[in-house]
């Protein structure tokens, strides 16, 4: 169905449903704005493009197969009120695919049902140019002409998403290039509570600014992705019971405000800064998830970690390969350990209290006070620990390769087992030393341990 200006109004059905697999049902335009091929010709989309609250699209698969395709779309204004249902088979299938979009404005406000008794969800797509979730009840369409907004600005509701959560993922994608008025944003404007087990992703071509504080209580996940030079600015909590935050920022970098929490309850925290700067300085991550990646901080030109809680055992990763500098200037807490890769440095400068290994494997791990390793083991494999001019009491140190240095930084270990790579750090306590492996570790400091050097393989070097 196309034409300049295409109306689905109240009480019209429109049923492609299949014993065997959904059928399509499009609406002004074919997927993200594809053209509609009919009688050997493509056919220009529609202008603007109305789905009364009282329809019905059905593209269901009703005993197998997958559910169909369902796409409402236009050029400058797309308005989305009623029903669409794309399920799976009873019997077996998957969820089908639902569009409800827009070059430029959109009002999604109606009920999408993508559900798989028997298979995965399937996807609802968004995709105006700009958007705002909000509480904020439609305010776009009068009884004067369907076709005219009065409103301008696109929105969807919380309770629209939280309804089509139930049943499937939800993605909402914002472009550029269709409107100079508006710059490709997603913003939260308001704060919202669920419990849902699928995944909400947004998807901005530009900047992702969170102002309203956004929790799920079921198994479901929130992904943040801004565009190739856009931000994201968490200024308010995002919570999850056990899914993945995952936060993608481009070249502007991602933030969290002062005093908020990223909480993904037992799930994985993984932030990608996209090269530009992190901010997290007066703001908590915090996760009980148990695994080696638990929290992940990657591809930030300088980063500042606030604090960080690691209920599980679980790790802290920290991944950085630019010039600039990245600092965790309040504690990090909890059963688990630190893991910095990416050849940049990241510099201690609290007194932290996490229990679990810090392993250095590339770059540079730098002390910036005194005692900020709260005593679990430290083990180099690649990279450098600096202890600069600071002391610190640890738990079992261990170099496979890379180096310990510092000018006159004191490392107390309760043992100390070599392999390759030399240290320059003043290594301190009443235990000794052991070397192994066929490698060479060359040291240079004027070391205090009391007890004895033992060399199993390879070479001991004193250079001082």
């Amino acid at each position: 169905m196309v034409g300049d200006m295409t109306g689905i109004f109240d009480g019209a059905r429109i049923d492609a449903s299949g014993a065997t697999g959904g059928g399509n049902i499009l609406a002004g335009g074919d997927k993200q704005g594809g053209f509609i091929f009919s009688g050997g010709q493509l056919l220009p989309n529609s202008r603007r493009t109305f789905v009364g609250r009282e329809t019905e699209l059905r593209a269901d698969a009703i005993t197998s197969g997958d559910g169909g395709k369902v796409v409402v779309w236009s050029e400058d204004y797309s308005a989305f009120l009623g029903l669409i249902s794309a399920r799976g088979g009873a019997s077996g299938g998957n969820g089908g695919f639902v569009e409800t979009s827009s070059h430029r404005l959109l009002n999604a406000s109606g009920l999408v049902i993508t559900s798989a008794a028997m298979g995965k969800s399937g996807l609802w797509l968004l995709d105006p140019t700009d958007m705002t979730i909000t509480t904020t009840a439609d305010a776009f369409v009068t009884g004067v002409n369907p076709f005219i907004p009065t409103a301008s600005g696109s929105v969807v509701t919380w309770n629209t998403l939280d309804a089509a959560l139930a049943t499937g993922n939800v993605s909402v994608l914002t472009t550029l290039g269709f409107d100079a008025g508006q710059a490709g944003n997603i913003t939260i404007a308001n704060g919202f509570a669920y419990n849902r087990a699928n995944t909400l992703s947004l998807n901005a071509a530009n900047d992702i600014v969170v102002n309203g504080a956004v929790s799920n209580t079921g198994a479901g996940g929130l992904t943040l992705t801004a565009g190739s030079t856009g931000s994201v600015a968490v200024n308010q909590n995002l919570t999850t019971a056990g899914g993945t935050i995952a936060i993608n920022a481009g070249s502007g970098g991602v933030s969290l405000a002062a005093g908020r929490t990223i909480d993904a309850g037992s799930g994985l925290i993984a932030i990608d800064a996209g090269g530009g700067a992190a901010s997290f300085s007066t703001g908590t991550l915090q996760t009980s998830n148990a695994t080696a990646s638990a929290i992940g901080v990657t591809n930030a030109s300088t980063m500042t970690l606030g604090n960080v809680a690691l209920s599980g055992g679980g790790t802290l990763g920290v991944s950085h390969s630019g010039a600039g500098t990245q600092t965790a200037a309040t504690a990090i807490s909890g059963t688990g350990g630190l893991t910095k890769s990416g050849a940049g440095t990241l510099t201690l400068s609290q007194a932290n209290t996490y229990s679990g290994t810090t392993t250095v494997s590339a770059g540079t791990l730098a002390a910036g006070a005194n005692n900020v390793i709260a005593g679990g083991a430290v083990t180099v494999s690649g990279g450098t620990f600096d202890m600069v001019t600071f002391t610190d009491t640890v738990g079992a140190v261990t170099l496979e390769s890379g180096s310990i240095t510092g000018s006159t930084g004191v490392l107390t270990g309760t043992s100390y087992g070599v392999q390759s790579g030399s240290i320059s750090a003043i290594l301190a306590g009443a235990v000794g030393l052991t070397k192994t492996t066929s490698g060479t570790v060359t040291l240079s400091g004027v070391n205090t341990y009391s007890g004895g050097t033992t060399i199993n393989a390879g070479t001991l070097s004193i250079a001082n």
